[in-house]
């Protein structure tokens, strides 16, 4: 989609929105840098997965963030949930984020003793929003921030639209048959955090 300039001329201009998978990014942000998920610059990572997309000589422009994450209900865990809540929150009042919410509810499965949680709706947001804008023709470029197997055909579905597919993920957590799946590749390590300033140590 070209962009008119001054002098009558044209620049390239590319399309671009980002999709992060909210639970990937805190677990590989604990893993990788030991920093816990307050420590995540997001202004720092939305240039990060606009660059992403500046490949072939194209000027990647980012139309918009989003966020994906699951909440606990008020009524498990007050306290937790209002935690939860301001720190989505935060992400939701930066510029060109989007909080998207699936939800946390109690893992049965689990010994109540350990409290756990597990997500729920999480995925299919991502999966309609990604889709729906993608034959809406949106987005030229998906810069996908994930690393869940369970993403893999939603990847080949939006390559079969005709878009393109970055994916960005951390090594360790990440499917080898969805980082295969991607157009391009861009793995999150220690230097990198550092490099880009993607979390802040204390």
């Amino acid at each position: 989609m070209p962009m008119m300039i001054s002098g009558g001329g044209y620049t390239p201009r590319r399309p671009v929105m980002a999709f992060i998978d909210g639970g990937h990014l805190r677990s590989g942000v604990k893993e990788q840098t030991g920093f816990s998920e307050d420590k995540i610059n997001f202004r720092s990572l939305a240039g990060f997965l606009q660059n992403a997309a500046g490949f072939g000589g194209v000027t990647p422009t980012l139309i918009r963030l989003y966020y994906y994450d699951a909440i606990i209900d008020a009524k498990d865990n007050h306290d937790k949930h209002d935690s939860q809540l301001k720190y989505f929150d935060k992400i939701d009042n930066m510029d060109l984020y989007e909080v998207r919410l699936g939800r946390m509810l109690p893992d049965n499965a689990s010994s109540q003793k350990e409290n756990k949680y597990k997500q729920k709706g999480v995925d299919v947001l991502m999966a309609i929003d990604m889709l729906t804008k993608a034959y809406q023709d949106q987005f030229e470029v998906a810069v996908f921030l994930g690393g869940d197997d369970d993403f893999l055909d939603l990847i080949k579905a939006v390559k079969d639209v005709g878009k393109n597919v970055v994916g960005v993920y951390f090594p360790e957590k990440a499917s080898k048959r969805l980082v295969k799946a991607f157009d391009l590749r861009v793995p999150i390590d220690k230097a990198t955090c550092d490099r880009f300033e993607l979390f802040r140590p204390d």
